[in-house]
């Protein structure tokens, strides 16, 4: 199948040249497909950071670096809506033997760890601390909550990034995931233009990015499907109509011969999904790659008619990620000069990702009013979420769980 391909930037060789190069030792400059990887050197056994708590003293003693190897890298698919990221992603990640990511969602802030959905509170809870998700804001984009919804999208893209950085300096295995927290600003000023973000929400939002993002390290490689806006529209609908005939066949499998006759997908019948809207979605996506290109690598991808995935893990195999120094402004984030560099870095994602997550609550709304909700519903809220399954106390101390708490020395009040 035809695929068209343009390389916004370049990656410079000179033959016989030798490049003074500040990445570790173990890494290669170019990542490779599973095919040139069947003689790589074995890896040690990764640390298990999910179960085990990563102490100040082992993280001085271990060098993160003996996991590294040439794909020990972060890739980030981005695209419209309907792009055919999701799949795209899934595949790029198995070629290249990495770590895949799906997009987040808010379900990470309202579903807890123990899987308890904290939205079946709506129904004893005033208006304004209600959960808002994105079927919601597709049914409702003009509602109050839609300013929350989006400071929550921008919550969870920054927490899973967190994730995916954890995972690469405890495992060394490389990272692809759907979108990110920086592409995220593409969707807040789409919102924007549209009305459906309040422009003091808007000016939070940025004092709340300037202030978080420094704490990451910008991907080494962004990823972009580009599809026209009538393509688009046309694959919303007809994913919707598979969504409808998979829904419709677990009824019938579960409920006996049950079948929905109303077709009211979220997507399709939203206002909010318009050609106007993507067309505005695409315009954003152009200004957010231009800023984002001058620190990693990226590629162009014409994915009207989708493409072949062989291509893309090439032309993935041609970039030198080793071919700047400090002076460049790309790659600068990962230009880490000496070991204590990894460490920091390391604990930094693995123990204290709660200290990152504050600093998201530390920056006052009070210029924002449409995120603020009348103090005796934020309580009667409080009181509702501490006395949900799993939600009182930090993960791995609930008894009402089956949490072990003995030899814990006390109960760790949750933090958000």
């Amino acid at each position: 199948m035809a695929l068209q391909m343009i390389r916004l930037t370049k990656c410079l060789t000179i033959s016989g040249l030798c490049i003074k190069t500040h990445l570790a030792p173990l890494q290669s400059a170019f990542i490779s497909g599973r095919e040139l990887r069947d003689r790589r050197f074995p890896r040690p056994p990764p640390f298990p950071y999910k179960d085990k708590r990563l102490s100040r003293l082992r993280a001085w003693l271990e060098n993160p670096v003996k996991w590294f190897d040439e794909n020990t890298k972060l890739i980030v698919v981005e695209g419209s809506i309907g792009a055919g990221k999701s799949d795209f992603a899934k595949k790029l990640a198995a070629e290249l033997e990495m770590h895949h990511m799906p997009e987040a969602t808010v379900d990470m802030i309202y579903i807890n760890k123990y899987g308890h959905d904290l939205r079946k509170l709506d129904s004893q809870l005033p208006l304004d601390v209600q959960s808002f998700d994105v079927k919601d804001f597709y049914k409702n984009p003009k509602s109050r909550l839609s300013n929350k919804f989006q400071v929550y999208m921008y919550y969870s893209r920054f927490e899973q990034y967190i994730d995916a950085l954890a995972h690469l300096f405890n495992t060394g295995q490389g990272v692809v995931m759907e979108r990110c927290v920086y592409s995220d600003i593409v969707f807040m000023e789409t919102m924007a233009k549209f009305n459906y973000l309040a422009p003091s929400v808007r000016d939070y939002y940025n004092i709340l990015r300037k202030n978080t993002l420094p704490d990451l390290l910008r991907p080494h490689l962004v990823i972009y499907l580009d599809s026209p806006v009538d393509v688009l529209m046309d694959r919303i609908k007809k994913r919707a109509i598979v969504r409808f005939q998979f829904e419709n066949f677990i009824y019938d499998y579960i409920n006996m011969n049950y079948f929905s006759p109303n077709f009211n997908d979220y997507e399709t019948k939203s206002s909010v999904i318009t050609p106007d809207y993507l067309k505005t979605l695409e315009t954003e996506y152009k200004e957010y790659l231009k800023t984002i290109s001058q620190h990693s690598e990226l590629l162009f991808y014409d994915w009207s008619k989708y493409g072949d995935i062989d291509i893309v893990i090439e032309d993935i195999e041609r970039i030198d990620f080793d071919n700047y120094d400090k002076y460049d402004t790309k790659m600068t984030d990962w230009l880490l000069f000496n070991y204590w560099d990894y460490v920091k870095l390391r604990f930094d994602y693995t123990t204290k990702k709660n200290d990152l997550l504050n600093k998201m609550t530390m920056i006052p709304q009070w210029n924002a009013p449409e995120l603020l909700p009348e103090t005796e519903n934020i309580h009667k809220w409080r009181e509702l979420w501490d006395n949900f399954p799993g939600s009182k106390y930090e993960y791995g101390y609930n008894p009402d769980q089956g949490d072990n708490v003995w030899f814990k020395i006390k109960k760790m009040p949750r933090e958000d």
